[in-house]
Formats: C-alpha cells, sequence, structure tokens
C-alpha cells in the first residue's frame, strides 16, 4: 500500500471510475507475482485526435508518482551536489538524468538491484518516454495559453505585470502551496499555476483571479467534456476555502477551420460552460464544413447562449446548458450525473456506475484508508466507465477470470455472468466457445471479395501501414493541432505469395512540406498494382484523402498548379479505390450474434481483433513455422511498439533529435514499420492456414449459432 499525504485530482477521479483501493496501491499489487511492468505504457498514451485529454488526466497522475518513487527510492541514496542537480529539472527530465546517473554511479547501480526499488525503476523507464515527448509539447501549449490570458487581463481589466504572480512549475509541491498562499497575503491579482490546499487535498489551476473570484482550468483540447466539469469540481470544494467563488473557467484551444490555421500558432478560447457528454460533442466532417468555425466552437462547449443553425432541442442540448458554477452548485446533477447513484437498487438501469464518490466522501475515503475493503467480483458497474476513464478495468477482469487477459467488452460481459439479456443457452454456448479456445468460420467465406484478393495467385498487390506523428499545436499551416501527419510508411509487393519489391520510407517531420505529400503519394502510386492491401483501412483511408485536401491549399500558395493537383488526386484515387481490408475477417459486424458476429472468430482472443492479437494468436500457438511470411519478435527490434515510433518522430518534430542522430534512428523506425506489414502478409498466411480444416471451422460455425 502506498503512503500517500497528498491527494490530487486524479485520486479522486480513481474513486469516480473504480474500486477506491487503485488510489492506495499499485495496480501490480493485485498480483503480487507478476514481473510485468505496471502499466502498459503504449496502451495509456495512445492518442486519439479527437478525445487527447482522457490520456492527458493521468499525465499529472504519473508524474505524482514518479515524485514519490524519487523520494522514496533515489534521492537519499544520491550524495549532496547530485541532489541539487536533480532539484534543477522538471519531473519527466529527472527519468533521463537517473538513466545517465546508473550508467556512471556504481553505488546507486548496486542499491538499484533490490528488487523491490528495480521495480519502480522499471516503471519509470517505461513511462518516461511517453511523459517527456507529451511534456514537452504540452509546454508550448502552456507557454501560448498564459500568453493569452495575460493579453486578455491587460486588454480587459488593464492589470499590469506587477499584479500578476507566476508560481514556478519547478519548486515542489509543498512549496508552490506555500508560495501560493503568500501571493494572496501579498495582494496579487493573477495568480499564474497557483496550488491549492485543504485537508491533505490540492488543486492545480492554471490561474486564478483574487480580484474578481474566478479561477479556470487549461485544456488541452478542442472539445469539453463532463470530466471538465468534476475537474471543476474537486477545485471548488478546495479553492472555495481561500475565497468565495464567484465564476469558473476553461481556457481551450479554439477549434479552426484548414484555411485558418498557422504553423506553431493556436488562438484560445475562454468559456464558462462545457459540455456535459462524456465523450465531448461530436461532428462528423461534412457538418464541420457547413458550419462556422464560431458555431463549431459553441457546440464544443455547449454555449447556451449562441445562436444555433439548427433550432431542434433535445435534452442534452446546448440551449439547456447550465455555467459550470451552476452544475457544481446542483451537484452536478445537470450533467447527468449521481453521486448517490451507488444508492440504488441493483436492478435499476444505471447512468452511473456505483463508483461515485463527492468530496465530503472523499475526504471520508482518504482518511479512512485503512479500512478499506475491496471486493474483486466482477459486477454490471465495472462495465460502466462513468468518465471514459478506467485503464484499471482488464487488470480487474484478469483477477476474476485469469484466462482473460484481454477482450471485447461484449464477450467479457458474458463471460462474467453480467450480460443478462440473452437467454441461458446463448450463455452457455458462448462461455464454452471462449472458454476452450475454438474457432469459427463462415462458410461463406470463400464468396468474400476481400478472400479472393488474398487467395488470387495472378495479381500484384501492395501492402502498407502508416505510422503518424502529431503535436498538441500545428505541426504545419493548414493542420490542425493533435492531427497526426504520416511519418513513416512501408510498401512489399508480392504476386503469388511471393515478395518481389520492399521498400520502407522515413519522412522527416522537421522538413515536412508539399514535397513530402508528393513524395508519399509517389511512394505509394503503382499502376501495375491491382489491390492495395492494409488492416484497418480507416486511418489510411482518411490520411490518404487529407493529402489531397491539404495538397489543394498550396494551389493558392502558387506552389501548385491545378494540373499537378489534379495528377496527384487521380493517384490519390487510384490508391483509395483499390484498398482492401483484411481486418474485416476479424473484425465484427452487428450486434445480434457473440460468436458469429464475424468471418473468422478466433476465440483466444476473445472478441479482440486488431492485428497485435492476430500476432498473438500466432505466438501463442506456435504456428510462425506453418506460415511463409513471419514477423521478427517486437521484443528483438529496437523500435518494439508504436509509442516509441510516436516518440521517436515527435522528439524529431519537436527539434529534440538532431540530424546525426535521426539518422540513426530512420534505421530502427525502418525495421519496426517494416514488420507491422509483414504481419499483414502473416495474417493473410493464416488465414489460408485455417483453411486447411475448414470443415471443422464450419462446423464450429453453424454449431455455435450466437
Amino acid at each position: 500500500m502506498k503512503k500517500k499525504n497528498k491527494f490530487s485530482f486524479n485520486d479522486f477521479l480513481i474513486a469516480n471510475t473504480t474500486r477506491p483501493w487503485f488510489i492506495f496501491n499499485n495496480i501490480d499489487e493485485i498480483d503480487k507475482n507478476n514481473k510485468k511492468i505496471l502499466l502498459n505504457a503504449e496502451n495509456l498514451f495512445e492518442f486519439d485526435e479527437e478525445n487527447v485529454e482522457e490520456e492527458l488526466d493521468f499525465l499529472d497522475f504519473k508524474i505524482i508518482e514518479i515524485e514519490e518513487i524519487f523520494e522514496k527510492h533515489i534521492i537519499k541514496n544520491l550524495d549532496t551536489e547530485t541532489k541539487k542537480q536533480l532539484n534543477k529539472y522538471p519531473t519527466y527530465e529527472k527519468i533521463d538524468f537517473l538513466k545517465k546517473q546508473l550508467d556512471n554511479n556504481q553505488k546507486l547501480k548496486k542499491i538499484i538491484d533490490d528488487d523491490e526499488i528495480l521495480k519502480n525503476i522499471n516503471y519509470l523507464f517505461s513511462i518516461f518516454a511517453n511523459l517527456n515527448m507529451v511534456a514537452i509539447g504540452l509546454d508550448e501549449v502552456s507557454n501560448q495559453a498564459i500568453a493569452y490570458l495575460i493579453d486578455f487581463y491587460k486588454k480587459n481589466y488593464q492589470i499590469s505585470d506587477q499584479k500578476i504572480k507566476f508560481i514556478s512549475l519547478k519548486n515542489t509541491l509543498e512549496n508552490r502551496i506555500l508560495e501560493t498562499k503568500k501571493a494572496i497575503e501579498e495582494g496579487y491579482t493573477l495568480l499564474i499555476n497557483p496550488i491549492f490546499e485543504y485537508q491533505n487535498c490540492y488543486s492545480k489551476v492554471l490561474f486564478c483571479d483574487l480580484k474578481q473570484n474566478y479561477f479556470g482550468n487549461l485544456n488541452y483540447s478542442n472539445k469539453t467534456k463532463k470530466k471538465n466539469i468534476l475537474k471543476a469540481y474537486f477545485d471548488y470544494h478546495i479553492i472555495k476555502n481561500y475565497f468565495d467563488i464567484k465564476e469558473i473557467f476553461i481556457l481551450k484551444p479554439k477549434f479552426q477551420k484548414a484555411k485558418n490555421i498557422k504553423k506553431n500558432k493556436l488562438d484560445f478560447l475562454l468559456s464558462k460552460y462545457s459540455s456535459i457528454s462524456k465523450a465531448g460533442i461530436s461532428i462528423d466532417k461534412e457538418k464541420k464544413n457547413a458550419l462556422s468555425e464560431d458555431e463549431i466552437n459553441a457546440l464544443y462547449i455547449s454555449d447556451p447562449n449562441f445562436e444555433y443553425s439548427s433550432k431542434r432541442k433535445t435534452k442534452n442540448s446546448p440551449k439547456n446548458n447550465i455555467s459550470i458554477l451552476e452544475h457544481i452548485k446542483a451537484n452536478m446533477i445537470f450533467a447527468n450525473y449521481d453521486f448517490d447513484e451507488k444508492k440504488l437498487a441493483d436492478d435499476h438501469e444505471k447512468i452511473n456506475s456505483i463508483y461515485t464518490c463527492s468530496f465530503k466522501e472523499f475526504l471520508y475515503l482518504i482518511n479512512n484508508y485503512n479500512n478499506l475493503d475491496v471486493d474483486w467480483k466482477i459486477t454490471k458497474d465495472d462495465f460502466i466507465d462513468n468518465f471514459g476513464a478506467n485503464i484499471w478495468f482488464l487488470k480487474i477482469f484478469n483477477k476474476a477470470f485469469p484466462n482473460y487477459e484481454f477482450g471485447s467488452k461484449n464477450i467479457l460481459k458474458i463471460i462474467s455472468g453480467v450480460e443478462n439479456k440473452i437467454n441461458s443457452l446463448q450463455k452457455k454456448q458462448i462461455k464454452e466457445f471462449y472458454d476452450n479456445n475454438l474457432i469459427s468460420i463462415d462458410p461463406n467465406i470463400e464468396n468474400l471479395f476481400e478472400y479472393k484478393v488474398i487467395t488470387n495467385k495472378e495479381i500484384n498487390i501492395a501492402w502498407f501501414d502508416f505510422e503518424g506523428v502529431s503535436l498538441p499545436y500545428p505541426m504545419m499551416d493548414n493542420v490542425a493541432h493533435w492531427n497526426q501527419i504520416i511519418s513513416q510508411t512501408s510498401i512489399i509487393k508480392t504476386k503469388n505469395n511471393q515478395i518481389y519489391q520492399s521498400n520502407d520510407f522515413v519522412y522527416d517531420p522537421l522538413n515536412y512540406d508539399l514535397n513530402t505529400y508528393k513524395k508519399i503519394v509517389d511512394d505509394l502510386y503503382d499502376k501495375e498494382i491491382s489491390y492495395y492491401i492494409i488492416y484497418n483501412e480507416g486511418y489510411e483511408k482518411t490520411k490518404l484523402n487529407e493529402i489531397k485536401e491539404k495538397m489543394w491549399f498550396y494551389i493558392n500558395k502558387k506552389q501548385l498548379s491545378s494540373n499537378e493537383y489534379q495528377e496527384y488526386c487521380q493517384k490519390i484515387d487510384f490508391i483509395v479505390n483499390r484498398l482492401v481490408d483484411i481486418c474485416k475477417f476479424f473484425s465484427p459486424h452487428g450486434s445480434q450474434y457473440f460468436v458469429r458476429n464475424r468471418t473468422i472468430n478466433l476465440g483466444q482472443i476473445h472478441g479482440s481483433y486488431s492485428i497485435k492479437k492476430i500476432e498473438y494468436f500466432v505466438t501463442k500457438n506456435n504456428l510462425g513455422k506453418y506460415l511463409k511470411h513471419k514477423i521478427i519478435p517486437y521484443s528483438e527490434l529496437n523500435v518494439k511498439n508504436g509509442s516509441l515510433a510516436l516518440l521517436i518522430a515527435t522528439t524529431r518534430a519537436l527539434g529534440v533529435i538532431g540530424d546525426e542522430e535521426w539518422k540513426q534512428k530512420t534505421s530502427d523506425l525502418k525495421k519496426y514499420c517494416h514488420n507491422d506489414v509483414l504481419a499483414m502478409l502473416m495474417t493473410a498466411n493464416l488465414i489460408e492456414y485455417l483453411m486447411n480444416k475448414k470443415d471443422e471451422y464450419f462446423y464450429n460455425w453453424k454449431k455455435y449459432n450466437c
């Protein structure tokens, strides 16, 4: 059990997401014999361009853990001079400093050999890459946001520099709390990055206006969510002990249409409103093109005062929204959140899980954690994610069901007995199929277009994969923040299952321009290719079509002629129209069935269908020896996962990696991406291999009619 004496919003979020046990214990304490790293950093920090703040919520949580590990295990083993050096670094840079120390400090290295310490050190190193990548980019967003805020205050409230106090981010938590209290006593008007404390809980906000009694948080995404209101609720119950709060704000980057986006520049919006949607308001591309920037920004914060083009009112219409402060004073009831939901009967159709926790309950919880009892039984509440923040679900499920390390939630509901909308015979069949790692194949598979393509021995096929790179601010003109651009591709060309050409390309994100877009298209385009095979076409298809959109802007800049633009559009259309997605063999279609909801169902991967899970199936069953094409184990590569590939490309985009080091890194990146494309060939070989036992698997399809 972790000894904690300070509690942050992320602890409060845990209490409103899952078992509060996780506030006081590391996740690996579930299984003392588990030698795996505490959290899979790649899963934790995979970015979704539309929902990026879900991952960012836990960034601060990890920074707090890092500081605790340094304090408990490392600092006491350093000499005075090294301690002084360490204190100069921000949290994420301390990990890099520690890596260098371990190379040179034999005494420290010997201490680290202790199992318990080593476990914590490995954890630090496992998340360092992601934290470093994210923090460097987020610093720039924060700097731009603060510059905007100060300019706003100077223009609107004529505030002088002498009335603005910056709380140093390099200070310890305790010192920042003391510095905030001192700034209040000294009569500053605007505090930047203050930290407030109340009963061992602390609140970190972007700014505090002590004259008008406002405070506000920085949001790194265009969108706002219900989670923003929960954060403000937590902050409110701490900060109200310092002054009477009159308003609460969110400062967020504005949505901008591509034509208005400038490299490295963000514009901001200060709002007292937030969406109450768990995932944030979703606006499709067609609607974004039709609506004005102002209306899209109003929708993202659910501004009730905006004159929307659509007059249709629904229960959750922006017109019905209230301010963040009003939501908090109403205990979030109008945000479709009920801290008393756990008191309702089990048969009640719940909106929220039992894992709700008011601030009052949270204070009781942290003061009585020694009496905390934990029940690991899986219930329907484990499948309700109040704020889209439950990174612990699979670990909890695996404790109750050791044979299920991962899987589709639809399947896991049945395995755990939570799903009660199907009859007992269906439940029995489904459990039998997945518990016994059975395989089923739709007898209609041989009539599928995709199957005919992969088994055609006469045509030329190009197999390819993209890797992307993004920053939390625009990397280029006309490219939105967090929007990924293509950083590399690998292309393998085959005929009759024989590779006749193979190329791996890396596109330098530091020198990205029109010529890069052209090269990506030219590298892929080959008029001799009949089909381009990918796995899960959504990403590649979207990125290819985005190139068309981005290249159009260069016509207005007089850097591209209309004729050349049309030539490249035709090449892109040629590729897109020949895309074949072999993910369709494994992905679900429809919700009526749980076994027969996909062409090929590999029971051992429990309804999952990512290509990494297909690789897992092949490795677990030692099937590589039967397949012509197989991957190099990722553990043998220098770039072992997409997270590390993203890190390298991102740090290059940020200018952290120099030219010489970049040349070395590109070789590693090429090997990783090439391996991902080989995985597609391996998957196609697997499908043909499975068809050798098609009678058995066709029989399973008919038998397990569920």
